[in-house]
């Protein structure tokens, strides 16, 4: 899977609208949110920066959670920490 296919998922308003809404608002939130390039061939130039940055804030903001969810001890210990 790239991280367009990851983006993607993130944006998606068909498989979790509320959830779409909260991620574009925090997307927006960061700075990161764009329009798409009309022009394909501008894709990966226009969006390749900005999507890997939400990727990586993303992955980011879902390591911290899982964290803290340990930390108060909602969830266990997992054999695979988080990077």
């Amino acid at each position: 899977m790239t991280f367009n296919d990851h983006l993607q998922h993130l944006v998606d308003l068909t498989s979790d609208p509320g959830g779409a809404i909260a991620r574009q608002g925090w997307i927006t939130e960061l700075g990161f949110w764009y329009k798409a390039p009309t022009d394909l061939a501008g894709w990966d130039s226009v969006i390749g920066p900005p999507a890997a940055q939400i990727v990586a804030r993303f992955n980011q903001t879902c390591c911290q959670l899982a964290r803290t969810l340990r930390t108060i001890g909602v969830i266990g210990r997992s054999a695979e920490p988080c990077r």
